[in-house]
């Protein structure tokens, strides 16, 4: 108690800052975790995707494209189509990373398919001044 009350007065604060030191501590030696600080880390803003009517739209949009989605021709159905019918400016543009975040919201993911070609470089400029 009497550390605490001296580190709380070190940095001018008072009881409560004493008891939150208390508390940090015993969570420390408990749990082996620092708590980490809420403040300034909470939304300011609200999310166009908060928006049942715009939900709707890019959820009938994705699904009306099934597999065919990339990040550009996502954005530009916002741009063109979302962004419109909400009156947003025409000059308005989302980011690649906000679009690539938005598509996650909707649950869909990146995959790369290849089928596992192997080239056989014999005849390139380095094999053949090698052999």
């Amino acid at each position: 108690m009497k550390a605490s009350k001296t580190i709380a007065v070190s940095i001018r604060k008072g009881e409560y800052q004493a008891r939150l030191i208390r508390t940090w501590t015993q969570n420390f030696i408990m749990y082996y975790l620092i708590p980490i600080s809420m403040r300034s880390k909470h939304q300011k803003i609200k999310s166009l995707l908060g928006n049942e009517d715009i939900h709707q739209m890019i959820t009938e949009y994705l699904w009306s494209v099934s597999c065919n989605i990339t990040v550009d021709k996502f954005k530009a159905y916002i741009k063109q189509e979302v962004f419109s019918n909400v009156g947003i400016e025409n000059k308005k543009l989302i980011s690649n990373i906000t679009a690539w975040i938005w598509l996650k919201h909707f649950r869909w993911t990146f995959h790369i398919r290849s089928k596992n070609i192997y080239y056989d470089g014999y005849e390139w400029p380095d094999v053949l001044e090698y052999w």
